[in-house]
């Protein structure tokens, strides 16, 4: 399964793999809480950022997190 990372405007900012995700948020750097999506009708689970946060992910790429960013599963 894949994520995408989007601001709290809802500017898509990276698409990432579990594995990626994962190793995010195991830093306690926010929580999981229920998101309406346009897309379902039902709500999904989605991990909202409430710290900023710098993360270096595989292969040294640099990723940006701000405060009220989103991590939303990607079905599609």
């Amino acid at each position: 399964m894949s994520y995408i990372l989007r601001s709290k405007d809802g500017v898509m900012r990276l698409k990432c793999s579990n594995n990626v995700v994962r190793e995010i948020t195991d830093g306690d750097y926010g929580f999981f809480r229920s998101y309406k999506s346009n897309k379902t009708d039902a709500p999904i689970t989605v991990y909202e950022f409430s710290v900023s946060i710098q993360f270096t992910g595989g292969g040294g790429i640099e990723i940006f997190v701000w405060e009220g960013d989103l991590l939303i599963p990607d079905n599609g």
